[in-house]
């Protein structure tokens, strides 16, 4: 059993493998609620740029994402050689292992298509393309169907017609100008979709090949073809989102309009159903049963203090990732060293200081709750880890000064001193880290 802060896993239990890591099955052992903790090497990321790009902005853009349809990130950890993403756990497999069952309904796949569809009204109000949807990035969770896996997800300015050229996915679920290595928008999530939807109803994939490009020879030779005894709702939905050309793809307003009007989208639902009713619905779209509702549930007096604290921690964890990745940036010299202006430096002397200091005053919050506390065991643990992350802390705050002269930058920068440092943020163009920097300083939840 090996132990990452709070968390506890066994490499054993093991729910898959990328490319780049192993996902293990976890036990948070203060609320003893499962988790996932995906491990990753930090070695493959010092070594590749790109990679620790694309690991950034995965782990931005799901601390951002609150949504029943997305899996939901729980914290971020790090040792020298590992890095830890916690996410919710999703208990019932995903859709891949449904499809190769062969035992699914129209229906089902509908119920199922539906919910997708609420997680991307999400991730369009955040400003996110997936670009990765494939059916084993689409997770169970008694009933609740989550999108998954944003490590090729990227953000866009502009979701209606911002253009995008890199070729990231799965093959058979890339639209026609990701194969081609064409600019493409954010309707390539469209066409994976209807792909995925196509793959629930004929438990196969509308296109296949032996390579890309035989893939991409099929798809513009090979006419759609469906079941006949296909509804309406699966014919069109398939007809609008399998479309070639991008300028006559369905546009997401399009797919909500058609999923909002759909007859069919009137299934079964947790309010007007009773548990006999339940236990006849196929394991997909199953609610929990009464018990189970009340086992899941926290007593919340018992354990708000401790969440609140925990959300804390998460925070200056948070602010301490930008603070190395901008230090990174600066001791690589990357990106023309745009993270080298003076006032961006006095910023992360401050913020750096502010990590410090919100993390002793947590310390001391947690010991005062301790003693309040009968279940001490809820928080031992706790501590031993804050001090943990208090030293490292203070240990890069002097490494840092060090190393970039900091000495010189005492306090909080004034007002004309941050947006003089905005200014030079919103310049850095090629930058993550400028843009987690931007985004933490226009927060004001920093500024004590």
């Amino acid at each position: 059993m090996k132990q990452i802060g709070h968390y506890t896993y066994d490499e054993i239990n093991c729910l898959g493998q990328g490319a780049y890591g192993k996902v293990y099955e976890g036990l948070n052992t203060l609320n003893n609620e499962t988790v996932a903790i995906k491990k990753l090497d930090l070695i493959l990321f010092e070594k590749d740029k790109y990679l620790r790009k694309q690991i950034v902005q995965e782990i931005e853009i799901m601390s951002k994402l609150n949504h029943k349809n997305i899996v939901k990130f729980v914290e971020l950890l790090a040792t020298k050689k590992s890095l830890f993403i916690v996410t919710e756990m999703c208990r019932n497999g995903d859709l891949k292992s449904l499809i190769a069952s062969k035992n699914i309904s129209e229906q089902q796949a509908i119920d199922i298509m539906l919910q997708i569809l609420e997680g991307f009204k999400e991730l369009i109000k955040s400003g996110v393309i997936h670009r990765d949807m494939k059916p084993a990035n689409v997770l169970n969770d008694m009933g609740t169907v989550k999108i998954a896996d944003f490590g090729f997800a990227k953000y866009v300015e502009n979701y209606s017609s911002q253009l995008l050229k890199s070729c990231v996915g799965s093959p058979l679920y890339m639209a026609p100008q990701v194969l081609e290595r064409h600019h493409y928008s954010t309707k390539c999530d469209i066409w994976s979709l209807g792909v995925i939807f196509y793959e629930m109803l004929h438990f196969d994939v509308p296109w296949k090949g032996r390579d890309e490009d035989d893939l991409l020879h099929n798809i513009k030779t090979q006419p759609l073809q469906f079941k006949n005894d296909l509804s309406s709702f699966s014919k069109q939905f398939l007809t609008i989102t399998l479309v070639i050309e991008e300028e006559n793809r369905a546009s997401w307003n399009q797919i909500f309009d058609l999923s909002n009007t759909s007859e069919l989208q009137k299934s079964v639902s947790a309010e007007d159903i009773n548990e006999e009713s339940i236990q006849k619905l196929p394991t997909w779209i199953q609610r929990p049963s009464i018990s189970q509702r009340q086992d899941k549930k926290v007593d919340e007096q018992k354990y708000q203090q401790i969440e609140e604290l925990q959300s804390l921690r998460k925070q200056i964890a948070y602010q301490h990732f930008i603070m190395t990745e901008c230090y990174t940036e600066q001791i690589n010299n990357e990106n023309n060293g745009e993270l080298q202006q003076e006032s961006i430096k006095q910023l992360l002397n401050y913020i750096n200081e502010n990590v410090v200091k919100e993390s002793q005053e947590l310390i001391q919050a947690s010991i005062d709750l301790y003693q309040k506390l009968q279940q001490k065991n809820l928080l031992w643990k706790m501590q031993e880890q804050l001090n943990a992350e208090h030293n490292y802390y203070m240990q890069m705050q002097v490494d840092a000064k060090k190393l970039f002269a900091l000495n010189q930058y005492q306090g909080k920068p004034d007002d004309k001193q941050i947006i003089e440092a905005k200014n030079q943020l919103q310049k850095c163009k090629n930058s993550n880290a400028a843009s987690m920097l931007l985004d933490l300083i226009n927060n004001s939840n920093w500024k004590k």
